[in-house]
């Protein structure tokens, strides 16, 4: 009997860590990873230093499980990441949330249809740019 309890929870722990990697695959689509060189250069668009749009990056990656060198700049917090992160019980959107406030006094908006990685570097180099300023 409790050999049976023990095979049903392990069997339940690897069935969901499947969903979270079909889910992964669904929502992101299977992607080359780039290096961080080329990584950098998605991200043009945004006044920020190398490193800290890499540790940006690897902190999205961290939180969402997902590897950072697939992320993309039109990559999407609602659309996209969410839906990965809702199989972890939206564990990670807070745990990034948390580090975005404790990091750089920033949040997430709310009530948007769309929010993209982009969006958020942009927002984070505003901020850097009039903390920097003042």
């Amino acid at each position: 009997m409790m050999m049976s309890i023990v095979a049903l929870v392990l069997l339940s722990i690897v069935v969901a860590f499947m969903f979270v990697g079909i889910a992964r695959k669904r929502v992101l689509g299977v992607r080359e990873e780039v290096s961080d060189a080329k990584l950098v250069n998605l991200f043009t668009e945004v006044a920020l230093p190398p490193e800290m749009i890499l540790a940006i990056l690897q902190q999205i990656a961290a939180s969402y499980g997902v590897d950072y060198t697939q992320l993309r700049p039109t990559d999407c917090f609602i659309s996209q990441l969410s839906k990965i992160d809702s199989w972890r019980l939206d564990a990670g959107a807070e745990k990034f949330e948390t580090w975005l406030r404790e990091k750089f006094g920033v949040t997430i908006p709310r009530d948007l249809k769309t929010f993209t990685i982009l969006d958020l570097l942009k927002i984070i180099a505003k901020s850097h740019q009039v903390g920097a300023a003042g």
